[in-house]
């Protein structure tokens, strides 16, 4: 955060990984005048936890917040808005298209179903990151010390490489390397 300069306000990017924000925070950046604004990341999945529900999701997402102003002594005024880019990472799909198979240790996900290790365990995580998903679409503030903050959410179809590169089940090197190559 060094980069932030006094009288610039803070937009702050809530991401999944790193290969997200190596492949969207300069596009943020081309959005804003950076005299007055610094885009600064935060990063997690707080739709697929399974502490996280509908009910205190905005909670969640406003400690997660706090915790980032604590630690650069910002105030809620200094902080512009929030974006927060989400994988539906197939949340949204009906369960016949979920597939088991045990042994599996993480999701596969093909154009036609998602592979998983439990087919209920997928459903409930499915449920569940739908669930959170649905409200933050329809969040439009978090408050801060009774400081309003506009928020945004945007959705990627199934995760960013899907959307960029038109591939899936990437690792994450691979997700780096292929933003970097494209970046260039």
């Amino acid at each position: 955060m060094s980069r932030k300069k006094p009288g610039r306000k803070t937009v702050l990017v809530y991401v999944e990984g790193p290969s997200d924000q190596t492949a969207l925070v300069h596009a943020f950046e081309t959005m804003y005048d950076s005299k007055s604004i610094h885009i600064e990341v935060l990063y997690g999945d707080l739709t697929s936890k399974r502490s996280v529900n509908p009910q205190n999701i905005v909670k969640k997402l406003g400690n997660k917040v706090s915790v980032f102003r604590e630690k650069y002594s910002l105030k809620p005024e200094d902080i512009e808005n929030i974006i927060c880019i989400l994988d539906t990472d197939g949340a949204y799909c009906d369960e016949r298209f979920i597939q088991e198979r045990p042994g599996l240790h993480n999701f596969r996900y093909t154009e036609d179903c998602i592979l998983a290790n439990s087919k209920e365990a997928a459903a409930d995580r499915n449920r569940r990151k739908a669930e959170n998903m649905n409200r933050l679409a329809g969040l439009r503030k978090v408050t801060q010390n009774r400081k309003v903050i506009p928020f945004e959410a945007y959705f990627m179809s199934c995760n960013l490489d899907h959307v960029l590169q038109n591939k899936l089940n990437l690792s994450d090197a691979e997700k780096e390397n292929l933003i970097g190559y494209e970046a260039q």
